[in-house]
């Protein structure tokens, strides 16, 4: 009795061991890409503050420069189109940052407009709101940065995680990063 015991009991260790590395490994990974979820959603968020800035500042810029409605009214329209491009992280392809980075493009190019116009207008380059207003913008250029670094190293620790073996097994799909062109990368010009 004590062999036939002995028979099974081994394959069946074996069997729970492997089974709790399966779980643990398949649970951490499923962790990992929570955690990815949560760090894109960092990277919106930075984006969606630089965003809601643009009101305040074209309502600054509005009080005082009446003649430059174009350049208001085109940096209000960037902002909207920005701030409706929503990308799911985990089904995230290069043509949805391709398409993010576009749009936010336009919202710097705007946001480089409605600076140039302040520069042009002493009484908006001095008011105490557009200062407050143009540091935040800047604050928020710098958070995106930070904020779309940590998310391109937690894709980077998961994607790393998944391909080695036994884990590569699993059939996790690797997550894209966050790429974006040299030229995109521009920030708007920040006259302090």
């Amino acid at each position: 009795m004590n062999a036939n015991i002995l028979k099974w009991a081994i394959p069946l260790g074996l069997a729970v061991i492997i089974g709790l590395w399966f779980m643990n490994t398949y649970n951490s990974v499923k962790t990992m890409g929570v955690n990815i979820d949560q760090q894109w959603a960092q990277v919106m968020d930075s984006y969606k503050r630089r965003s809601d800035l643009i009101p305040q500042l074209a309502k600054v810029v509005k009080a005082t420069a009446q003649n430059e409605k174009d350049i208001i009214v085109g940096a209000i329209e960037a902002r909207s189109k920005a701030t409706s491009i929503n990308i799911d992280a985990s089904k995230m392809t290069q043509e949805d940052i391709d398409r993010f980075m576009q749009a936010q493009s336009a919202v710097s190019s705007s946001l480089g407009r409605l600076i140039a116009v302040a520069e042009a207008y002493p009484q908006v380059k001095s008011n105490e709101s557009f200062l407050k207003l143009q540091d935040e913008v800047a604050g928020s250029d710098n958070r995106i940065s930070t904020e779309r670094k940590r998310y391109n190293e937690t894709v980077g620790d998961y994607n790393k995680r998944i391909i080695v073996f036994p884990v590569n097994l699993l059939g996790f799909e690797a997550r894209k990063y966050f790429e974006v062109k040299e030229s995109e990368m521009q920030v708007p010009e920040m006259a302090l």
